[in-house]
């Protein structure tokens, strides 16, 4: 099984998420970085689930040559 790494530079480990990326702000997702992942892959689908405000995020990659 490959291990992703998955990270924002909007969000600091320990510190409250900017105001702009709640629905207090702009309700924007910050932008993801994701890394380790593998050559072969061309695309893929991330969903990522959080059960305790019953929301989804659904980011869609495509690796361009």
């Amino acid at each position: 099984m490959i291990q992703l790494h998955v990270s924002s530079d909007a969000v600091k480990e320990g510190e409250m998420i900017p105001s702009k990326y709640t629905c207090d702000g702009k309700n924007i997702s910050p932008p993801p970085h994701i890394g380790n992942i593998p050559e072969a892959v061309m695309c893929m689908a991330l969903i990522i689930n959080d059960p305790e405000v019953y929301t989804f995020l659904l980011m869609n990659y495509q690796r361009h040559s």
